[in-house]
């Protein structure tokens, strides 16, 4: 995702580079031609001309200037603006992975601990019911072997 990321931003700065390039390049190309023919009037209309014509070619220049300076600027305040909202979304998916990471930790902690105590738990109680079940086995052995030789025992000792 990084990668695209970085692909879209260096496809960004290209296409303003080239906005720029052309936009300069369509500058010049109108201002060359626009001099040639202001050039062609001044030869005809004399020196008063030619000094309107510089004027005008002067206000033409700087408002192309000045508008091809607002259009970089709006390009480079739209860039760093994205690149700001790229740092931001960087920066936030890093902290909930830290988050989630911590969270996982402490849940993780919490299970161990209540895994162990029911461990300790459940341990007394096994080993209580194992030595209950040890001693009822034994004591219906004993009784197996002592009942037949008590009185009123009504069959022959040899044959339980």
């Amino acid at each position: 995702m990084d990668n695209l990321e970085l692909l879209l931003i260096v496809f960004a700065v290209v296409l303003i580079l080239v906005a720029i390039l052309a936009a300069v390049i369509g500058y010049f190309w109108a201002s060359s031609a626009t001099k040639s023919t202001l050039l062609k009037q001044i030869k005809e209309q004399g020196s008063a001309a030619f000094k309107q014509a510089q004027e005008q070619l002067q206000v033409w220049k700087e408002q192309e200037l000045s508008v091809v300076r607002k259009q970089i600027y709006d390009a480079a305040r739209g860039q760093v603006i994205q690149e700001m909202q790229d740092q931001v979304r960087k920066w936030q998916e890093t902290e909930l992975k830290q988050m989630r990471q911590q969270i996982w930790d402490v849940l993780s902690k919490e299970a161990t601990v209540s895994l162990e105590k029911w461990k300790a738990e459940a341990e007394n109680e096994i080993r209580k019911d194992a030595i209950d079940k040890s001693q009822s086995v034994t004591m219906g052995k004993m009784t197996e072997h002592i009942v037949p030789y008590l009185p009123g025992f009504g069959f022959n000792p040899a044959d339980a």
